[in-house]
């Protein structure tokens, strides 16, 4: 029997899945793993998971990852394909594992610090006054705009951009200063 797991964020993602997951939980051979998270579990976005209770989906798990404002977000033995990472604010996101491709978009004064979070590809763009901080194994793209520091490492590959490009460390080995 083959598990399928599939992910739901939001009101968008539940409408175009759908008849996926009807087809996966009808199919003999596949079993259907749902995790519901993000704005889906939230009342103010009306509260998506109701409605795929009510559809007769049974969430496995609920998973909440917003940080608004000021706040906090660790996220440990990460394993993700393609990981989206948005900050905005004065919050701090701390992540570790891996990932075959990263796109992170770092507003405000908050602090990313992925530098265990083994990633293949990433594209990382600050306009932040906050530390900035990833491991990238195979090529990254920084787009820098803030008075924050980026330190890439592992990068054989490091392509900097932006008016604050001269903020930008890439280094081959990896961060020695954490």
């Amino acid at each position: 029997m083959r598990k399928v797991c599939i992910f739901i964020g939001s009101r968008a993602n539940y409408s175009s899945i759908k008849s996926v997951m009807r087809a996966v939980r009808e199919h003999p051979d596949l079993t259907l793993q749902l995790i519901v998270g993000a704005s889906a579990l939230l009342d103010r976005f009306g509260s998506v998971v109701d409605v795929i209770e009510a559809d007769g989906f049974k969430p496995d798990a609920r998973v909440t990852m917003i940080v608004e404002g000021s706040g906090r977000l660790r996220a440990t033995h990460v394993e993700a394909d393609n990981l989206q990472i948005g900050l905005a604010g004065s919050g701090q996101i701390e992540l570790s594992g891996t990932a075959e491709a990263v796109i992170a978009d770092i507003q405000g004064t908050g602090d990313v610090d992925a530098s265990q979070l083994r990633v293949e590809n990433a594209t990382i763009t600050t306009g932040t006054t906050g530390e900035v901080a990833f491991h990238v194994v195979r090529a990254a793209t920084v787009n820098a705009f803030g008075l924050g520091n980026v330190t890439v490492a592992g990068a054989a590959d490091c392509t900097v951009r932006g008016l604050s490009a001269d903020l930008v460390r890439c280094a081959e080995n990896p961060l020695n200063q954490r």
